[in-house]
């Protein structure tokens, strides 16, 4: 007896990644429900995540401590004055201080701000908000953030992945506040992205 030939398999096109213009992510927002793409993905550690946060903030703002120092001594140094009126090492050397000592403020405030959310950031969530720590498909692997109020932009390496901190101001953030696991969006080019994980 023949055996049948079995029916062609159609695979299911994966989504592009979004489209950047002028550093924004434009996404056209559609929260549906969708198979799971990818279900072997599995939780990171949220408490170990945060603490890899707060140690790479700290770094950054020992690093803007020291180079704020730095600047400000070679500054009032003997070699950065002015030896005539074109010479302006010393007011270069003022204003890279200044901007460090800005940058070490900013650090100091973000850890600041994480120490005293703490509790509340490291709460369960089902959905993305502030705390969450979620995990996205776009077509090409699965992507990690973390919603928090300060920091955005930071990534931070943990359980061997790349967590992205953003914050409300981000286009992203503000596209998909509210879903939850399951949850996909449309591009602007028509393709679904989704929203594998929250926690």
């Amino acid at each position: 007896m023949r055996s049948r030939a079995s029916p062609a398999r159609h695979k299911i096109p994966f989504p592009q990644k979004p489209a950047v213009v002028a550093g924004f992510l434009l996404i056209d927002f559609i929260c549906q429900r969708r198979p799971n793409l990818n279900p072997c993905v599995y939780l990171i550690d949220k408490s170990h995540f945060f603490q890899r946060l707060l140690a790479t903030l700290r770094e950054e703002l020992l690093h803007a401590v020291n180079a704020s120092k730095d600047a400000a001594e070679y500054a009032t140094n003997e070699e950065s004055r002015a030896e005539s009126q074109w010479d302006t090492q010393g007011l270069e050397a003022s204003y890279l201080a200044a901007g460090q000592a800005t940058q070490a403020r900013q650090w100091a405030e973000a850890v600041e701000e994480l120490q005293s959310e703490r509790e509340d950031l490291l709460k369960p969530n089902e959905q993305v908000s502030l705390g969450a720590l979620f995990s996205c498909d776009f077509g090409e692997g699965v992507e990690w953030f973390f919603f928090a109020g300060t920091a955005g932009g930071q990534t931070i390496s943990t359980d061997g992945h790349e967590v992205t901190v953003i914050t409300a101001q981000s286009p992203l953030a503000g596209c998909l506040l509210g879903c939850k696991a399951g949850d996909s969006f449309k591009l602007p080019n028509t393709s679904l992205g989704q929203v594998l994980t929250v926690e």
